[in-house]
């Protein structure tokens, strides 16, 4: 609960219905850039404390993954590496967005490797019952 309402001029926008399905058969995925945002931490690096520290980042992962037997239909994977950066833990929940766009098309869901690097997944929020779910339970905000 906050104090005080938040009251933005702008707000992410919702994906179109199976908005990601397209991506499953594009050539170069590895071309497919996404924007995440989170407060996790900042790499596993045990001997530095700041590693662990929530501060606010955003990274440009890359397509691994979408609609295969790993991911099914209902999440994806994105890159995790010194490259183009990725999510590490704290930042489940956290939003990923399509591009640079203001799109929300999934959010921040697991670590496929504990020390933050390689692939991480994120729920896929294009799917029917993630629109319905957020139509419904935000309604009043929409």
């Amino acid at each position: 609960m906050l104090d005080e309402p938040v009251n933005k001029p702008r707000y992410a926008s919702l994906p179109e219905l199976n908005q990601l399905d397209s991506l499953a058969t594009q050539r170069g995925q590895q071309d497919v850039t996404f924007t995440a945002v989170g407060y996790g931490s900042q790499g596993m690096k045990p001997d530095r404390a700041d590693a662990m520290l929530p501060t606010r980042m955003l990274a440009h992962p890359k397509l691994n993954q979408i609609n295969s037997g790993r991911t099914g239909d209902y999440s994806m994977l994105v890159s995790a590496n010194a490259n183009t950066g990725g999510t590490c833990q704290g930042d489940s929940g956290g939003p990923i967005l399509s591009g640079t766009s203001d799109v929300l098309v999934a959010v921040t869901s697991y670590s496929v490797n504990p020390k933050c690097a390689g692939t991480n997944g994120a729920f896929r929020m294009d799917r029917s019952w993630s629109l319905n779910w957020i139509i419904e339970a935000f309604s009043d905000y929409l």
